[in-house]
């Protein structure tokens, strides 16, 4: 750091860049130890607490544990954590690292809060209706930790535009529901060689792995989902504590990844389950043919992300007459056989049963055939 001072008095520059000095020192964890030749050395210029790049007495049961220690307090307060989705997962882990010392945090997600969010989604309560998500979780994990820089971003992960949303992260968590994201967030991370934990629940089930370059998600799942092959939480149902528990083993890898760089999750696939209480940990096996790790092309998604539509393409709306009549969408037209010839872009509620269609059609030979990612409800906010 190379502080530039002018001033017309050296007293008043030399005041100024020891200001600058102390407010570093807030931000990020700079310390100085000073040995002398009589074998004694002493921590300068701050208290130890300061020195040290946290408060030793809040953290003191953490940097007792041996894989913690000091020197990994110091690597949570330096580190950065991008949670993607502030729903049931995001709504567990952001909690746990803020109050764990991690000292950046930014929360994306583009979802208002909706009164059946509330059983497992417990950041937010009937006063946060409809307000955005990510606002209400960062003034939450805030309340946790006041130093804590809680970054919201209105927004939603999708191919093309993960890059930049976790650009500068140590470690991204998938808190997201979405097949789609969560390959979009693969590919972004592998390319900028950041661990991704990536969780899913279906009712009582978790499964959480770490995805990285030579061991990702397109390693273990060639052939990418598509979002409704599987129901979502919606469709399914779930209870909060298993996503509760879900969220608490995304926090716990995060915290892993920063301190010591590892985790068996690296290399293995666990699968967990409420119901019998049991749990398998099996081995993954790189894929040398994966085309995110290899760099390859990656295969065309049968689902696109659009804020508007092209003029040219044809927008074919497959919802029910009953939904249509609710919340018709302008420019749209029902679905009919055959399709319209030229792009075509298929609709739904929430974009998961137009992705199978879309899937579906293009196998018979109809490559200009796709689902708008997040349907009506992404399209009209």
């Amino acid at each position: 750091v190379i502080i530039e001072t002018v001033s017309p008095h050296r007293q008043a520059a030399y005041d100024a860049s020891i200001y600058i000095i102390e407010e570093l020192k807030r931000r990020v964890p700079v310390w100085k130890k000073e040995h002398y030749v009589d074998g004694e050395s002493d921590w300068i210029g701050a208290s130890a607490g300061d020195s040290l790049g946290f408060d030793e007495e809040r953290y003191s049961r953490q940097t007792v544990l041996p894989d913690i220690g000091v020197s990994g307090q110091q690597k949570l307060a330096a580190s950065h954590v991008v949670i993607v989705g502030a729903g049931a997962l995001g709504c567990a882990s952001l909690p746990m690292l803020s109050a764990a010392g991690v000292g950046r945090i930014t929360v994306i997600d583009g979802d208002r809060v909706e009164l059946s969010n509330l059983p497992r989604q417990t950041l937010f309560g009937d006063a946060d209706l409809d307000r955005h998500k990510v606002h209400v979780a960062c003034e939450q994990a805030r309340r946790l930790k006041k130093e804590l820089t809680a970054e919201p971003k209105i927004d939603w992960a999708h191919q093309g535009k993960c890059s930049a949303l976790i650009e500068g992260a140590d470690v991204v968590l998938d808190c997201t529901d979405s097949f789609e994201a969560a390959f979009a967030l693969n590919d972004a991370c592998v390319t900028a060689e950041i661990p991704l934990v990536h969780c899913a629940i279906h009712r009582s089930e978790i499964r959480a792995l770490i995805a990285q370059k030579g061991m990702c998600l397109r390693c273990l799942w060639p052939d990418e989902p598509v979002d409704g092959c599987v129901e979502a939480c919606d469709q399914a149902g779930v209870l909060g504590p298993c996503a509760g528990v879900a969220g608490q083993i995304q926090a716990w890898e995060a915290i892993r990844l920063i301190t010591s760089g590892t985790s068996p999750l690296c290399s293995s696939l666990l699968i967990q389950d409420l119901d019998s209480h049991s749990s398998l940990l099996a081995a993954r096996e790189p894929n040398h043919a994966c085309p995110a790790c290899s760099g390859a092309a990656i295969p065309a998604s049968a689902v696109l992300h659009f804020e508007e539509i092209p003029k040219d393409w044809t927008l074919v709306d497959i919802r029910d007459e009953d939904e249509i009549a609710e919340s018709p969408v302008v420019g749209s037209q029902p679905l009919s056989e055959p399709l319209p010839a030229g792009p075509v872009l298929l609709l739904c509620e929430k974009g998961r049963r137009a992705a199978v269609m879309a899937a579906e059609i293009r196998k018979g030979g109809r490559t200009d055939v796709f689902a708008l990612s997040g349907g009506r409800k992404r399209l009209q906010g």
